[in-house]
């Protein structure tokens, strides 16, 4: 599966990206969320 890294570095790139994205937003709402229950 992994026998061509020079083939897989660009999307995995591409992944770990968007993987940051994804989290940065789950907790951007979770504290947004966590701030109005706190209020």
């Amino acid at each position: 599966m992994l026998s061509e890294p020079n083939q897989y570095r660009r999307p995995s790139l591409y992944s770990e990206v968007s993987l940051c994205l994804f989290i940065s937003e789950f907790a951007f709402f979770y504290t947004l969320n966590y701030t109005q229950f706190k209020s």
